[in-house]
């Protein structure tokens, strides 16, 4: 598997059957409905690109710098 980290995610890719999971804790955003919203566009964006990002599962998890303003 492979970690890539940016400025608020951490991605960790591996061979498997295109899936995606999402970790967001309450320290990463506070509210539930910030939250739902980002694990919403994150479902979404892998929802469309999913051709170009080939037959990897992804698992998303939201660092504390992301926090809502």
């Amino acid at each position: 598997f492979e970690r890539v980290f940016t400025d608020h995610f951490q991605f960790i890719y591996a061979r498997g059957r295109g899936r995606i999971g999402i970790s967001l804790s309450k320290k990463a955003i506070r509210s539930a409905v910030g939250r739902n919203r980002v694990k919403r566009l994150l479902r979404e964006y892998f929802r469309t690109h999913r051709c170009e990002l080939g037959d990897h599962d992804i698992h998303v998890i939201g660092l504390a710098s992301l926090k809502e303003d």
